[in-house]
């Protein structure tokens, strides 16, 4: 009687990396993914200013917070805060000196 073949190796299925990220380029070197290079405040930017249209005070305080943030893209959303809150002071003192003059 012949010997019996030798037992097969179980195969490892290899993990999924998506493409361009290849698990055997260490951190750092070159070709390794390290995420997307901005942040994406657009989200953020649009909340904060329908926030400082409804709320003066809540917007304010946001602007001045993400104003001394260390990201660039933050401070445009401080920025985008003050200039909304500007804006929307400049229409309420507008509208209020018209219904005061229209009074007299």
């Amino acid at each position: 009687m012949p010997p019996p073949p030798p037992p097969q190796a179980y195969q490892q299925q290899q993990p999924y990396y998506p493409p361009g990220q290849n698990p055997y380029i260490p951190p750092g070197a070159p070709g390794y993914y390290q995420g997307p290079t901005q942040e994406d405040v657009s989200g953020l930017k649009v909340g904060m200013v329908i926030l400082t249209v409804f709320i003066p005070l809540a917007g304010l305080i946001a602007g001045i917070v993400f104003l001394n943030s260390p990201s660039p893209a933050k401070r445009g959303v401080g920025k985008a805060c003050m200039i909304t809150l500007a804006i929307y002071v400049g229409v309420i003192i507008l509208i209020v000196a018209g219904a005061a003059a229209a009074q007299h």
